[in-house]
């Protein structure tokens, strides 16, 4: 279309775009490089139109029709959009800054490198739009559903996203600088190599996103669900993590880095099993001689019971023998020597309490193993309280080896603590018994 057909078009509007359809309906507007600053296009059908690189900023343009439209590198910074539609329509690289895209149809719209910097935007419209690399600096986007969307390299600096939808969305090398991601669902999203320092994600729900090699420094995690986020190699100095939940469940948050040390991460929540059955509490036990004397007890108790097997078997032999010999023996001496084996020598009893002293010594033992086994050696050689005070270091990386291996230190801990205290009550019967019967063959009296 020539500049002269251009003019014409643009001085009648769109009543001007409707008549040129009317005659030529077989033929799509071809408008590109046009410029359409500070017209009155309200309810122009501009809908299939070649527009690259036109110029709209500052136009009236709401109720107009962009479906299916080519608006690549198109200009539209500060122009009233509300109610346009854009459905299908590309606008690739296009300049949107300021435009006011409320109620906007965007629909299957490429937005792939749109610049939409402090735009008003539908929060309920975007989910089909393709918006890699686009541009949402200082954004409202509060309540918006961008679940499952393909936002690599996009720009949501200082943008509002409070409480958003973004699960399973895909924002690898996007940046969240400075944005406010409160009570925000980021569930399955990936967010690798993200630059998100000093963002907000307080009551966030991060469950399984994965963060590697993100860029955390000084964001705020308050409340935020962390369980099954994978922060590997995520940078996270000087951030937030005051009654973060789901922290046991995180993975690789040993490999953080972490130079100068994350805030408060001491007061992430814990549930009952991550606070007394962590390998940080199963080190008392392990560092006990009680328990690594188990092996040797385990050792004693069945050679001790083959001794008094042993023994009966042969008492058993000499009765037998001494009640043959002394039925019918004439010689006394041997008639003799069977009365006494008779009369004196029998079996042994076994000792009381001695099966349930023998499980528990399997069971310490058992405990023992799997904690000299598992337990990460960073978690056996130093204690806490070595770790964070004494060598200044992270107490992050101290519990994200404290809380390794769930099942394995449950275990460990319940053997741990049945096999004490079968020991304790065994023990304590023992100790009991003698002591009665040092008093009473002892001829003290009481009183």
């Amino acid at each position: 279309m020539a500049a002269r057909e251009h003019e014409e078009l643009l001085r009648k509007g769109a009543g001007g775009v409707r008549q040129w359809r009317d005659l030529y309906p077989d033929q799509k507007l071809d408008l590109r490089n046009a410029s359409f600053t500070n017209r009155n296009l309200n309810d122009i059908d501009l809908s299939e139109a070649q527009l690259q690189g036109c110029v709209f900023n500052q136009a009236q343009m709401q109720g107009a029709n962009f479906s299916g439209a080519n608006l690549t590198s198109a200009k539209f910074n500060s122009a009233d959009l509300t109610a346009a539609d854009f459905t299908g329509a590309d606008l690739t690289a296009a300049e949107l800054t300021q435009a006011n895209l409320t109620r906007a149809t965007l629909d299957r719209a490429i937005l792939n490198r749109a610049n939409l910097s402090r735009a008003t935007l539908p929060p309920d419209r975007l989910r089909n739009a393709r918006l890699a690399g686009a541009q949402f600096i200082e954004c409202s986007l509060e309540g918006v559903d961008l679940g499952g969307c393909d936002l690599s390299k996009a720009n949501f600096s200082g943008a509002n996203l409070r409480h958003a939808n973004l699960s399973g969305a895909n924002l690898e090398e996007a940046s969240l600088a400075a944005a406010k991601l409160d009570g925000a669902t980021l569930t399955g999203a990936n967010l690798r190599q993200v630059a998100a320092n000093h963002a907000v994600f307080e009551d966030t729900d991060l469950t399984g996103a994965d963060l590697h090699n993100a860029s955390l420094e000084l964001s705020r995690f308050r409340r935020a669900n962390i369980a099954s986020a994978d922060f590997f190699e995520a940078r996270i100095e000087k951030a937030e993590f005051i009654n973060v939940r789901g922290a046991p469940g995180a993975k690789h948050l040993e490999t953080t880095r972490n130079s100068e040390s994350s805030m408060y991460f001491e007061t992430a929540q814990r549930g009952w099993v991550d606070r007394f059955c962590d390998w940080e509490t199963i080190r008392i036990f392990g560092r006990m001689p009680l328990f690594t004397a188990s092996y040797t007890a385990l050792i004693s108790i069945p050679i001790v019971m083959y001794g008094y097997a042993l023994y009966n078997e042969r008492t058993e032999t000499l009765r037998q023998w001494a009640a043959t010999t002394g039925s019918s023996s004439t010689r006394e001496p041997l008639g003799n020597i069977a009365v006494f084996v008779t009369e004196n020598v029998h079996k042994l009893n076994l000792p009381t309490w001695s099966l349930e002293l023998l499980v528990s010594t399997i069971l310490l033992a058992a405990a023992s193993t799997i904690y000299a086994a598992i337990c990460p050696s960073r978690v056996k050689e130093f204690s806490r309280d070595q770790w964070c005070d004494e060598f200044n270091k992270s107490i992050v990386h101290y519990w994200a080896y404290a809380w390794k291996h769930r099942h394995l230190r449950v275990l460990t801990f319940a053997l741990y603590v049945v096999g004490a205290l079968g020991v304790v009550v065994v023990l304590t019967v023992k100790l009991v018994n003698t002591a009665i019967f040092i008093y009473q063959n002892s001829g003290w009296t009481l009183f």
